[in-house]
């Protein structure tokens, strides 16, 4: 029984996996009472108020289950049961899928990084190369100027 089934205990009815059954009406003393989850009415309540003739006595109090709404049918159970597995095999696909698509999507990121990486570096060597071939021709011409 799962947390609804004890939820539904407490309220004085016997809950099966397809069904829910009320359970006998029992008797409680004032103090008993006091324990939460149960809906108590007292006896007066079912009926006209009366007025004792004697001194006021503690009147004991019948348990009153809850209105339960009343159970599916054992196919509408089925149609649901199996909605529910089918839309969890369709989500868990859908997940694969997404956590397919993100790691190609990293591994693509992460091919562009190493391809900018390795142009950075190439273009800094070129670069130089050509800021060296620059200083060797201003070199070579204030050489020929003077």
């Amino acid at each position: 029984m799962g947390t609804l089934g004890i939820a539904v205990a407490t309220l004085g009815i016997l809950a099966t996996p397809y069904s829910l059954v009320p359970a006998p009406a029992v008797l409680l003393s004032p103090a008993e009472l006091l324990l939460p989850g149960l809906l108590c009415l007292p006896h007066s309540a079912r009926g006209p108020p009366r007025t004792p003739p004697g001194p006021p006595k503690p009147e004991a109090k019948t348990i009153v289950p809850a209105p339960a709404p009343t159970p599916p049918g054992p196919q509408e159970v089925d149609a649901k049961v199996l909605k529910r597995q089918q839309r969890m095999i369709k989500n868990r696909e859908s997940a694969c899928q997404s956590r397919r698509r993100r790691k190609e999507y990293v591994q693509g990121l992460e091919e562009r990084l190493r391809q900018a990486l390795a142009d950075n570096d190439r273009l800094r060597r070129e670069n130089g190369l050509l800021r060296r071939r620059l200083d060797a021709l201003l070199g070579q011409a204030a050489f020929r100027v003077l």
